[in-house]
């Protein structure tokens, strides 16, 4: 097959359209080209899951950046959404309703990662020299931390934060993939 343009759709019997279209050896149709409705691609959930709990991870060191710089760390579950869309897209070759949902479900979690892992870290710096606490001790002793209604306040904030600032930053995003993916 030559890719010399319109004599290559009028020999391949394909329609020509504004996008570039490829048939291979086994009669696949595949439309590459903006405007133009491609064959409807089915999505690996369990990829696409992986792919936005990895993506995530992204969101999740930035949170960790930011907070350790001093600034309000929430700001990043944008970051860590965009990310989570963006890796279930790519992993899981759809992103569907059922995509963004499960998308959403992983952001929440790693925000609530984030949040925690960002206090443990805190603990570890300002206990682990007096009490020589490792990171995991630090970890687990974070419970008794946050019985402090002071510190259970901060992190409550912080993990508020977090989560409204994902919201705000995702809403028109959710909304724009759920009009483009009625019907499926």
């Amino acid at each position: 097959m030559s890719f010399d343009g319109k004599e290559t759709y009028e020999e391949s019997g394909l329609e020509e359209t504004s996008g570039y279209k490829v048939s291979d050896a086994e009669g696949w149709d595949n439309t590459l080209g903006m405007g133009q409705a491609a064959e409807k691609i089915k999505g690996n959930i369990l990829l696409g899951l992986l792919g936005a709990a990895i993506c995530s991870l992204a969101g999740v060191a930035i949170w960790i950046v930011i907070y350790q710089l001093g600034y309000i760390a929430s700001i990043s579950g944008i970051v860590m959404t965009i990310c989570a869309l963006w890796g279930y897209e790519k992993f899981g070759g759809k992103l569907d309703k059922v995509g963004v949902i499960l998308s959403f479900i992983i952001v929440v979690v790693m925000i609530y990662v984030a949040n925690r892992l960002t206090y443990t870290i805190e603990v570890y710096k300002y206990f682990h020299k007096e009490y020589d606490l490792s990171f995991l001790d630090s970890f687990k002793a974070l419970s008794l931390f946050l019985e402090d209604s002071e510190v259970k306040r901060s992190y409550l904030s912080d993990l508020g934060m977090g989560y409204l600032f994902c919201l705000i930053g995702s809403v028109s995003r959710f909304i724009r993939i759920f009009k483009g993916a009625k019907g499926e």
